[in-house]
């Protein structure tokens, strides 16, 4: 199902000791939810909507820039080459439907 961690545990549990050593952060489902929309801001205006961010969705933000993930130069939000390749091997896991084999 989108947006939910796999059903595999290995996997689950990969998923998570990834994004917690990237970030320091728990993968759960606030975290998980928002990865879309932090992967389509960086694609695209590369500005956060403060009006499309809860505070616990706009408090993740802030950690991930805390952790050194998101950065922001000259007012576009950035980010680190190993947060986007655990951002996008999570959401592949979690929104792409795979073709299992």
């Amino acid at each position: 199902m989108r947006g939910l961690l796999p059903e595999d545990a290995t996997i689950k549990a990969a998923l998570r000791l990834r994004y917690k050593t990237e970030t320091g952060l728990d993968l759960d489902k606030t975290n998980l939810r928002l990865l879309p929309y932090i992967q389509y801001v960086l694609m695209n205006e590369q500005i956060f909507d403060r009006a499309k961010l809860s505070r616990e969705e706009a408090k993740i933000i802030k950690d991930l820039r805390d952790a050194g993930c998101l950065g922001v130069r000259n007012g576009k939000f950035q980010c680190t080459d190993r947060f986007w390749a655990c951002m996008n091997e999570i959401l592949y896991y979690t929104y792409v439907d795979r073709e299992e084999k």
